[in-house]
């Protein structure tokens, strides 16, 4: 843990020979501060499993594509040196087969598999996610996630919002990212509606909208015995209704508390 922080850091190295990707990399761990730490750029096979040999990351972010070592005979590699029951692996590759992707998941519990190009701030989500356990690999790769996003969209039915909406699926999205990330709602519509926004193809602006119009709904037309549960006091045309960002923060929340209780997101 860094000297002021208050949560733990994650180490990453990074394999990919691409250089500008590698460098816009840099630039946006840097921008995170909190929760990921970039510790090295690998530009090889074998330089990548010599990075991790002598610093033990504890996230490897590899491309398949590398010369030297491909990335799966880097994954044999550091099994066979019984490095890699030690690093979470992130796949981020612009092959697109099946079958290595089954490969990768089934053989080597590769915790997360993205195709190139993926958006850096999402791809720095996934790392977030990764790290803090959200998708355990390998088979159980979408279990983590699929059980946060069955919570959120458990929430929202509850709550009474209709799922046609497009604030349904922001709301559902913002949620199961916060979940991982709380620190994504400060400030809320420099960095949440974003990255919901580039999933969506549509502005910050409309993410906003959209969410505030869905929560309104809730507010008026749906099931305020659980909306006043759920916020502790009445909800009414005098008293208001919940911000974007309390809302989501307080669905947030309850979901990590009932993860909590249940010892995490990680299947049995």
């Amino acid at each position: 843990m860094l000297p002021g922080k208050t949560h733990p850091v994650a180490t990453v190295l990074v394999a990919d020979a691409d250089e500008a990707l590698t460098q816009a990399l840099r630039d946006e761990l840097d921008r995170e501060r909190d929760g990921l730490r970039l510790i090295g750029v690998a530009r090889s096979g074998p330089e990548a499993v010599r990075v991790c040999q002598r610093r033990r990351p504890d996230l490897l972010l590899l491309d398949l594509i590398l010369p030297g070592l491909d990335g799966l005979a880097v994954l044999q590699t550091l099994r066979r040196r019984a490095l890699l029951d030690r690093v979470k692996v992130v796949i981020h590759t612009a092959l697109r087969d099946e079958e290595v992707v089954a490969h990768c998941l089934s053989e080597f519990r590769v915790a997360y598999f993205s195709v190139k190009p993926l958006q850096l701030p999402l791809l720095v989500c996934r790392l977030r996610e990764v790290a803090a356990g959200v998708w355990p690999g390998g088979r159980d790769l979408v279990r983590g996630a699929q059980q946060v996003e069955q919570a959120a969209t458990r929430h929202l039915d509850s709550l009474g919002i209709p799922s046609h909406y497009k604030g349904y699926r922001y709301l559902r999205e913002a949620i199961r990212l916060t979940v991982v990330s709380p620190e994504l709602l400060s400030p809320i519509t420099g960095r949440l509606y974003r990255l919901i926004a580039q999933r969506y193809a549509t502005s910050p602006n409309g993410v906003e909208r959209s969410i505030r119009h869905a929560i309104e709904t809730a507010c008026t037309r749906g099931n305020l015995e659980v909306i006043n549960a759920l916020f502790s006091h009445s909800i009414d045309q005098n008293r208001g209704k919940p911000s974007n960002s309390l809302f989501i923060a307080r669905l947030a929340d309850k979901i990590r508390l009932e993860a909590g209780r249940k010892g995490g997101w990680r299947s049995r």
